[in-house]
């Protein structure tokens, strides 16, 4: 089973690209990088593993969230019946979501901030630089 890329890498990765946000189209399990310009420069596919907010520290599957069910998002199955977790930290979180992705060989865990107080982690395959 390949080692997905550290954050470090990541980071590292997406300055080289000067990566500065992204856009994703979730129901069809496409996500795609922007440098400040707004120019697409990484795209790839994902799949949502979990949400994780900072306001409660509780955790949700994605699979068990309604609007993903509903338009079709392409989710990790949660390991467990366990779908909703409060009193787990942004590192407890993280590591689960890590743990998912290693077992389906994601190239990397990206965190995608979706609000001041929430992160969806997202199972990253076929990341690739656009070319210009």
């Amino acid at each position: 089973m390949p080692i997905p890329l550290t954050y470090t890498e990541i980071e590292q990765l997406f300055e080289s690209l000067q990566i500065k946000t992204f856009n994703a189209a979730l129901p069809e399990g496409r996500i795609e990088w922007l440098d400040a310009s707004g120019a697409v420069v990484a795209a790839g596919a994902c799949q949502a593993i979990l949400s994780w907010s900072s306001g409660n520290n509780s955790l949700m599957w994605a699979e068990a969230i309604a609007a993903f069910k509903d338009t079709g998002v392409p989710c990790l199955p949660p390991p467990d019946e366990e779908t909703y977790q409060e009193d787990v930290t942004e590192a407890e979180a993280e590591s689960l979501a890590t743990q998912a992705a290693q077992l389906t060989n994601a190239q990397f865990l990206y965190d995608a901030r979706t609000s001041e107080h929430s992160k969806l982690f997202l199972a990253i395959r076929d990341f690739r630089p656009v070319q210009h």
